[in-house]
């Protein structure tokens, strides 16, 4: 997936590298202000530095603090919850897809949301159900 300046805003999670693309050294860093500049500014020059972070059942649980996981067919593993709005993980499916159901207030039926590939994807949902996300990068 190539990025987006558009679906990046500050505080996501993703990808950079501090060297050049025949040695690369890619790191997780969290996007401040002037990574913001570089890109938004820069995009032509720095698209190639930034790259997504697929979300996988070890960012989940490391680095988000996630409950235990477990597959759609058992108990939903929750995830996060505040106010009312319930976010659980279903599964991860074989094109590494992560399913995830959300509840909200006064709601009895959950609603699926697959799709998400990568963490960005994650802090973007949960930022639209005002859902805190805790993330510490490991």
């Amino acid at each position: 997936m190539q990025l987006t300046p558009e679906f990046l805003p500050v505080g996501s999670i993703v990808e950079y590298n501090y060297n050049d693309s025949i040695n690369p050294d890619w790191k997780p860093v969290i996007l401040d202000a002037l990574h913001m500049i570089r890109i938004f500014q820069h995009w032509n020059t720095y698209k190639h530095h930034y790259r997504p972070i697929l979300l996988t059942e070890k960012i989940l649980t490391e680095w988000c603090g996630a409950s235990e996981l477990r597959g759609k067919h058992d108990e939903f593993g929750i995830v996060f919850e505040n106010d009312g709005v319930l976010l659980e993980f279903g599964e991860m499916l074989n094109d590494g897809r992560a399913v995830f159901y959300y509840n909200l207030p006064d709601e009895t039926a959950f609603k699926c949301i697959a799709n998400i590939h990568y963490i960005h994807e994650l802090q973007l949902l949960c930022a639209g159900l005002k859902l805190p996300l805790p993330i510490q990068i490991k």
